[in-house]
């Protein structure tokens, strides 16, 4: 069954529950904050696993600017840069070495790496800190 068919209330609660569960430290996994945390509850609601109504009102609640799911998974970011790789470019000019993010987001260090490398090259830089300031006058760094 669709996340979206059940009833709005249980849905609000199951969405809480997720939000809190990857806005909490685990053993397995650092906690998720900000737009990180948001986006992860987000992904969910597009890939259906949880209600996209419920979704938008436990980001409201929690005080995230945007509410509402992406309907689309493509969404376009500066320099034609994948979600993902983004996310990667927002935590290194944040300061996170490649193991900081690649632990943080739970993908491998080598994915985290080539992030960051097809970044270097859509944005024309060959340095980390050219592409932080990049990072940073694009607003991709809060």
């Amino acid at each position: 069954m669709p996340a979206d068919a059940i009833d709005l209330g249980a849905g609000i609660l199951a969405a809480a529950n997720v939000y809190v569960a990857i806005t909490n430290d685990r053993a397995d996994r650092p906690a998720l904050y900000g737009q990180s945390a948001a986006g992860e509850l987000r992904r969910l609601a597009v890939e259906g696993l949880i209600d996209r109504r419920a979704t938008d009102a436990v980001l409201a609640a929690a005080g995230h600017e945007e509410h509402r799911a992406p309907k689309d998974r493509r969404q376009k970011h500066p320099g034609r840069h994948s979600g993902r790789e983004v996310e990667v470019l927002g935590l290194a000019a944040k300061g996170l070495m490649t193991r900081e993010i690649d632990q943080r987001l739970f993908i491998s260090p080598k994915t985290a790496d080539r992030h960051i490398q097809n970044t270097y090259t859509k944005i024309g830089v060959s340095t980390r800190g050219a592409a932080e300031l990049w990072a940073m006058q694009h607003g991709l760094v809060g």
